[in-house]
């Protein structure tokens, strides 16, 4: 497993609100950094092997589409289905299973 990073303005805000209104006390988030193509959690810079993964499929998706197709198809999709049906994130939890 690669580094991960502590998360730095504006995607530190972005994760602490979804850390807020999202996830269950005590659980960790990340994301990638869309810019430098990296892992990014807020606190401790450790995640889970499984979350690491899901994280990684994001940036080979960002590798793929590119950087602002993806940032937009992302942001998109969240408005169109919501956070758990983007297909995106369909597309990560589905590498976590088969990792």
């Amino acid at each position: 497993m690669k580094k991960v990073y502590r998360a730095y303005f504006p995607f530190n805000l972005i994760l602490w609100i979804f850390y807020k209104t999202m996830c269950k006390k005590g659980s960790k988030v990340a994301m990638i950094d869309p810019f430098k193509l990296r892992v990014m959690t807020i606190g401790e810079p450790y995640i889970s092997k499984r979350l690491y993964t899901h994280e990684v499929c994001h940036i080979e998706q960002v590798k793929k589409e590119g950087r602002l197709k993806f940032v937009c198809k992302y942001l998109w999709y969240n408005i169109k289905y919501g956070y758990h049906n983007n297909p995106y994130e369909i597309a990560a939890r589905r590498a976590v299973l088969y990792d």
